[in-house]
């Protein structure tokens, strides 16, 4: 009788532990929900600095471009480079609508 062991209990007669009771838990979860509004705020703060520095870099090469169009001889405006920036403008414009 000492000699034959007891069959081990099968997993579903196992009896399950009660999941301990977490102290913190709704102040963890509201620092959670608060640190990831702060990311996505981060996130969306870079985006549009680098939307804004994108198009204050575009706007200095249409400046720069259109200063050397109008450099032509006697002061006159050199199309052909003028041109290419003004289709470029446009089909932006267009892409955009």
């Amino acid at each position: 009788m000492l000699e034959e062991k007891s069959p081990e209990p099968t997993p579903a007669e196992r009896r399950q532990r009660r999941p301990q009771a977490q102290p913190f838990r709704k102040e963890e979860e509201v620092a959670k929900k608060k640190r990831e509004e702060a990311e996505a705020r981060q996130r969306a703060r870079e985006q549009a600095e680098k939307e804004r520095a994108s198009k204050l870099a575009e706007r200095e090469r249409f400046r720069k471009t259109m200063a050397k169009a109008r450099g032509g001889p006697n002061g006159k405006r050199k199309l052909g480079r003028e041109s290419t920036v003004l289709l470029a403008k446009a089909q932006r414009i267009m892409g955009k609508t």
